[in-house]
Order: structure tokens, then sequence, then C-alpha cells
């Protein structure tokens, strides 16, 4: 039984509650606008594909009066003036997820142009379509065009919910941004406004509490390169915290982490037969040293089960067996109660996505504590369960340098518990996720290509995704994979893959190993010839470079998901007879330090000629996840620097 029931039937709440009260809103009475709002959009509007005249965010926090059942309805409505096609096309459809069909309670589409309604739309015309695999349900809007407004009022009831957040800001501009949450007078909810948002404002009458946000406008956030978009926009943050005459219902970080850790091992006892079983499964011997055996469990885990979000979770273990498929918490489960079984040191985290929203240590919501990580204290090395294609030491970035709630198993009598801390998770060794490009270089006779031997090692956080990708993929997939990544632009180049090394995911020497890849190449792309005279485009070989300018000024802060190093070795044999002109091009040294006085970005780039060759050393790096915006310039130059020595062109003539 929900607990917040209980409480609500000791203070005589019950069914008889009435939450249709004044403070301006009841959800199911909620109606579209009566007429079209007059409109006219100001020059800053008309150079955004689409405004939004008003937008509004409603939830009602109820009992159902039938069953007692605590619930809430939710309300969005708004109303977008479109300004061009590109808005158009992705506006004259509405997709809404499937679930819908059991939480909608009312839809309403309707478009206006001129002042005049033009079609409406509604729950019964929604069609069940797939979409990139999946079913949807697809609302098709009649005389969608340029200079219409659309306006979309969504209504549904969920299950409850003691905690939540909103988001007030999106790509576009907003007017008349309204927010609000209405609940019984005895409910009190703590929120929390982020990234310039201001606060909420709390209002209550006789029966009902009302908290409320008004914004006039709130400008568009621009997708920008190097930026975490969606944690940089307003939000809102909020829980239940307390019920009057009842007293405090929200705990703190501490007791969430305790309780999210008993909870999850109450079954441990009746599940350790299953656990050892799962020991033996994964090959893992007594005499095994900590880390073979945390490898090899995970390699297991990672190997048998399947993750499959929304899967429901079982009291039994051994019951997943049966498709070798879990609910995430199902499979954590796994590997912690076979770290218990087997006595080792481990921690359970649970934090957030930085990159949707950044954990926030003083506002103790549960929001922050949906993704379980562990840590290792005797190997000082983190374990992403979740990710299938990491391994022990490394684990999903968007997780680095963000914090969590760490929770260290502890014994009380014969009942497990958690002692919990919110630490940091660090970022990553700058020295451990490198990409090293070692090219040797020379022209064929007729001096109409290049021969290039091509070795590439790429190791920690540089070559995670791509040598899952090559694992994952079969023969055909893996030879277009290596040859697409080694081309670049260079689309007419012939390539002999010679070796690509440590790739088997499931070995723990090769996955700790770097990533290689060794091949010949052969190309014309790289020479241009005028004459006697050839232009070598030396610039291009290292591929494609990434470039950062822009005429509007920068909204957001750098963030990127992981520190990491770029290192070229060039060796070009001038042909004999010829010479190299144009070198001083290759003198590059851009530095930047942090706010503490270390270089933490650069781009370095120094030659030096031997001989009948020419010798190439460059160096890239970013050492912080994070610059503030007064540092953009910097970044933007380092990056740049890597994007114009990417143009760079030197000439080769007869002596």
């Amino acid at each position: 039984m929900n607990k917040l029931f209980v409480v609500l039937t000791m203070l005589g709440f019950g069914g008889s509650l009435c939450l249709a009260q004044e403070l301006d809103f009841e959800a199911l009475d909620y109606r579209p606008v009566a007429k079209a709002p007059d409109f006219t959009p100001d020059s800053s509007d008309l150079k955004e594909p689409l405004v939004y005249v008003f937008d509004k965010n409603y939830t009602e926090y109820a009992i159902d009066k039938r069953t007692d059942n605590l619930f809430r309805y939710h309300l969005r409505h708004h109303m977008k003036y479109l300004n061009d096609d590109k808005a158009v096309e992705d506006n004259n459809k509405l997709y809404l997820p499937l679930y819908y069909e059991k939480t909608l309670e009312n839809l309403v589409v309707r478009v206006y142009k001129d002042g005049k309604l033009v079609s409406e739309a509604g729950q019964s015309d929604l069609k069940t379509v797939e979409l990139e695999n999946t079913e949807v349900k697809l609302l098709a809007l009649k005389g969608v065009s340029k200079g219409c407004m659309i306006e979309t009022l969504i209504l549904e009831k969920q299950g409850w919910r003691e905690y939540d957040y909103e988001f007030l800001q999106d790509d576009e501009t907003k007017h008349k941004v309204e927010f609000r949450v209405y609940a019984p007078k005895r409910f009190k909810f703590r929120m929390k406004s982020y990234n310039g948002l201001k606060e909420a404002l709390e209002e209550s009458d006789m029966d009902r509490r009302m908290y409320r946000i008004d914004l006039d406008k709130v400008e568009g956030l621009r997708d920008e390169k190097y930026a975490f978009r969606k944690a940089n926009r307003m939000r809102v943050e909020y829980f239940l915290d307390e019920v009057i005459d009842y007293g405090k219902v929200a705990t703190l970080y501490p007791e969430k982490g305790r309780k999210f850790f008993e909870g999850m091992m109450s079954d441990y006892k009746k599940n350790r037969k299953f656990a050892k079983k799962i020991m033996k499964s994964a090959g893992i011997r007594k005499d095994d040293g900590e880390e073979a055996k945390i490898a090899k469990l995970e390699n297991y885990i990672k190997k048998t089960y399947v993750i499959l979000n929304g899967f429901p979770s079982r009291d039994n273990l051994k019951d997943i067996n049966e498709y070798n498929i879990g609910s995430q918490l199902d499979v954590f489960k796994l590997y912690v109660y076979t770290l218990q079984y087997m006595e080792l040191e481990y921690e359970v985290i649970l934090t957030s996505d930085k990159t949707e929203r950044r954990f926030d240590p003083e506002f103790d919501s549960w929001t922050y504590l949906n993704e379980p990580l562990l840590y290792f204290p005797g190997l000082k090395k983190y374990m992403d369960p979740s990710a299938v294609y990491a391994r022990l030491g490394r684990i999903n970035d968007n997780y680095l340098g963000q914090d969590g709630l760490f929770i260290q198993p502890l014994m009380l009598d014969d009942k497990i518990s958690g002692f919990t801390r919110i630490k940091s998770i660090p970022k990553n060794d700058l020295d451990k996720t490198e990409d090293i490009q070692r090219l040797q270089v020379k022209l064929t006779p007729d001096l109409q290509k290049c021969e290039i031997e091509y070795k590439r090692e790429m190791e920690g956080y540089a070559d995670v995704l791509l040598r899952y990708s090559y694992y994952s993929s079969d023969d055909e997939d893996k030879k277009e994979i290596v040859e697409g990544f080694i081309k670049g632009d260079a689309e007419d180049a012939d390539v002999e893959i010679n070796n690509v090394g440590n790739t088997d995911m499931f070995s723990t020497d090769e996955v700790n190993a770097p990533f290689m890849i060794d091949a010949n190449v052969k190309t014309s792309y790289y020479i241009q010839n005028a004459g006697d005279k050839i232009l070598l485009k030396v610039g291009e070989l290292i591929g494609p470079q990434t470039e950062m300018y822009s005429e509007e000024p920068r909204q957001q802060p750098i963030e990127i998901g992981f520190a990491h190093k770029y290192v070229r070795h060039i060796v070009i044999e001038i042909p004999e007879g010829y010479q190299a002109k144009g070198l001083e091009k290759l003198n590059i040294n851009i530095v930047y330090n942090n706010e503490k006085g270390e270089p933490c970005m650069a781009f370095t780039c120094k030659y030096k000629i031997e001989g009948n060759k020419l010798i190439i050393d460059c160096e890239e790096y970013y050492a912080d996840l994070a610059y503030p915006i007064t540092q953009y310039d910097d970044y933007a130059k380092v990056v740049n620097a890597a994007a114009d020595f990417n143009k760079i062109t030197i000439l080769i003539e007869k002596k």
C-alpha cells in the first residue's frame, strides 16, 4: 500500500476529499482557447523557425474517490506560431508514445490561420504506426502552413509521483510561460529552479496549495557544439516534502541510499544459491585475484543477460534465466549479489546523466538517483553494469565528473544495510585516453599517388565505441568499418588491412590493451600536380577536423564527455631530387591554462628535416571536462588550430 495513502487516511483525507477547489484550475474541466489569440511576431521572433505564443505546464495531485488511489493529472497546453517551411514540415504531425493509450484523458490539436480555425483533431483521430522500429501514436494535422498557429492540449492521468521536474526552456523562444503544481493544502512541496529560472511562488486558500512560475518570455537555447544543452535548459525540480499534521515525508540522500540498498538486498538470502551458480558459470575460481573475479563476472553477465527497459522485476532472480532478459535493477542485482557472495569489497553508486541534469547534492531528490554504477575501492576502478560496450575501469562518459551517492555495504546484526556519502566520480586519466596515429608516407614513382603505412592505437575512452562496433559486427561490416575509418575523405583510397588488434570484448587482456589498426593505403587524394610541382595536402592526412566559427555569441559553457589526447607522428619521404617548401606553417604552439594555472588544452605542431624525410609531430589535448564561457575563445582557437592544420598544403618541387 502507498505510504502516503496511509498518512492521508490517518489524517482523515480518505475518498471524500474534494480537490477541485478554487485556485483557478481543475484538470478535467480545462479547455482549449475560445479563439485564436492576437499575436504578431516581432523581428526577433521571425528569425526563428517557430515561436511559442504560450506554453503551460500544469500538474494537479489528487485522490481517486472510487478507489482512494493517489494519482495526478499532467497538462501540457501550448500554441506555436510557424515561420518557415521547416517548421511546417516538423509540425504537421504529432507523435505520442504508445503508452498514452492508457494515460491520455484529453487531446485537442487545432490549426489557426489569420485568426480562423482551419482544422481540429483529437484522441479519436490517433493512429498506430511504426516509427524507427517502434510503434507510436500518430496524429496527422490538416492545413498546416507558414504563418499558422498550432494549439496543442494534452492531458494525462498519471500514477502518483512524489518527485518530478519540468523543463521550461526549449530551442525556440517562448512567450507567456506558465508552470503550476496544485495539491491539497496539507501537501507541502520543496522546489528548486536551475539555469537562471526564477524560483516558484507558493499560494494557498482553505483547501489547496499552488506553486507557480510565470515568465513573459523565455529565449530559446541554441544547440551549440560541445555543450550539454538539455542540462543547461531552465528547469524546476520538486518533491513532496511534508504533510501538515503528520510531518516530513521526504528523506535526505543518506536515508534514500540506505533504503534503496536495504530494499535491493532484502532478497539476497533467498538468492544466495543463484549467486553461487553465477560465480561458477562465470568460471570464477577461489584463487583468482580480485580484478580477475570482477572481470569474469562482468564478462559473463554482459554476454548472457540482456537489459530490457520496462521489463518487470523479479523477486527470485533465477526466474530471469527463462529468457536471459531482465530489468536494469534485476541485472544489477546479479552483480551485487554475486559480489556479496564472494565477499569482495564494492560500493554501489546512484547518479544521473550529466548531459541531461547535473547531480545536485543539496536537493535530495530521487530524480538524481536513476543510474546505478559500481565502485571497487581496492582497485580504484568503476564499472557500468548497463553499458555493454564498456568494461571494468570505464563507464559511460556521461557520468564522468558527476557527483553521485556512494553506498558502502554495512552489516547491522544479521541485516545488510549501507553507509552513504556523496562523492564525485573523477574524470578519466588524460594519458590513458590517447589516440595515436603513425603515418609513413611516400610518393609513387610517377608522383601521382601516396603510399601510406598506416598505424593507429587508441586506448581508454578513445576506442570504446569503435572497438565495440567492430566486435559486434560480421566480417563484411568489420571491413567496412575499418576501411571507412582509415579513408576519411580519401574515398578513392585502396586499403589493405594487415591487422586489427585487441578486438575481443570478452578478453580482459585485449580490452585493457590499445585497439590497434595496421594497414597500407594507396590514394591520389592528397596530391595535386602543377607541372613539375607537387602540392601535398599534409594537413588532411590526420583526417577531417571540427571547426568552431560562429557569428552569434556563445550561450553555454564548453563541456565534453571525457578528457582526451591526439598524438600524430607523420614521416614523409621526399622524392630524390626534390625539396619541400612552405614548412614554416607547420610550427604551431597554442596552449591554454585553466583557472588553477594548469595546462588544460592545446594544439602544438613542430617539424624537422632528417635527410630526405620530413618529420611532423602534432599533439592536441583537452584535459578538463568543462570550460567556462570566458574560455570559449581559447577553446575555439585550439579546435580551429586543428582545423587550420587540416588545410595546410606544402609544396614539393625540384631542387
